[in-house]
């Protein structure tokens, strides 16, 4: 039976609440069997920015997440792999593993507005459809210019309508750092590990 699959890249650095409700969203509004949160092993354009936690406090937490809706997964490919991790060959590898499914590829604005830039774009298009989660400051005619120039000779993008929650994995990093509060921002099973392992320099008493 053919299954669509949905693809959530990121570094995930901690996953927070913010990324639960664009998948949520992401899974209902492109009716998605699954959606497979995909952590970076090293971003294409962070390599000069290494994830300040371990690729496995980053997975754990992803998976903790994960655990608590049956629709999400979690696929470490990228970790595994290691280097730098490219979204072609990520789905090349979803294509191989995944040979029954339609392939849907979730993006936030400003990925879309580079996407241009991503390794042999025109076969990430070719391979996965790309849903863009729309933001507020972008206004109607960069979405439409967006979307012309990312459909090429291919499929166009799919806007989707998600809400915005202004949250960060940088400024929560950030907030733990000075000691901040972050109840609420993430969900509570990675606000138990980040206590537990005392993560982005955070204490047991203020995450």
């Amino acid at each position: 039976m053919l299954q669509r699959l949905g693809i959530f890249g990121g570094s995930f650095n901690p996953v927070h609440v913010g990324h639960c409700i664009m998948a949520e969203h992401f899974v209902q509004q492109m009716r998605l069997d699954r959606c497979l949160f995909v952590p970076t092993s090293i971003s294409p354009f962070k390599q000069e920015e290494r994830p300040d936690v371990s690729a496995h406090h980053r997975l754990q937490m992803l998976q903790s997440v994960c655990r608590r809706n049956a629709t999400f997964g979690v696929d470490d490919c990228e970790i595994r792999r290691g280097d730098v991790s490219y979204t072609i060959d990520t789905l090349e590898i979803m294509r191989e593993r995944y040979p029954q499914s339609d392939l849907f590829l979730l993006i936030g604005s400003d990925q879309a507005k580079a996407f241009t830039k991503w390794r042999r774009w025109q076969d990430v298009s070719s391979l996965a459809q790309v849903c863009i989660a729309r933001r507020p400051f972008i206004n109607a005619d960069e979405e439409q210019a967006v979307v012309r120039e990312l459909q090429g000779d291919g499929r166009a993008p799919i806007l989707l309508d998600v809400p915005f929650v202004e949250i960060s994995s940088h400024s929560i990093r950030e907030r733990i750092a000075e000691s901040k509060t972050v109840r609420y921002l993430v969900p509570d099973s990675v606000l138990r590990h980040i206590r537990k392992h005392k993560l982005y320099r955070g204490n047991e008493s203020n995450p």
